[in-house]
């Protein structure tokens, strides 16, 4: 992909982040098991169809890369689809 500026002088590719920097895919089946692995969790709950969340994703996997890059800040970044997982939402 090509690469794009961002803030703070970064470089940030459109192509999908690595999924270690990308936002954790929280469902069901995962999250008690993730959130209670002793982080602070900043978790969004989303919808594929909301045109708010869609032009938000970029910033949200900049903050995930940003957060999963430096561990010692035990934060961990979080999305949940609001649509398929209800019961979490």
């Amino acid at each position: 992909g090509e690469d794009v500026s961002v803030s703070g002088g970064a470089k940030a590719s459109s192509t999908p982040s690595s999924s270690k920097q990308s936002p954790v895919v929280l469902t069901s089946r995962n999250f008690g098991k993730s959130v209670a692995d002793g982080n602070v969790w900043l978790i969004e709950v989303y919808a594929p169809w909301c045109g708010h969340c869609v032009s938000f994703e970029p910033s949200y996997q900049e903050i995930a890369a940003h957060f999963h890059s430096q561990p010692q800040l035990k934060v961990k970044v979080g999305k949940i689809d609001g649509e398929a997982e209800r019961a979490l939402a």
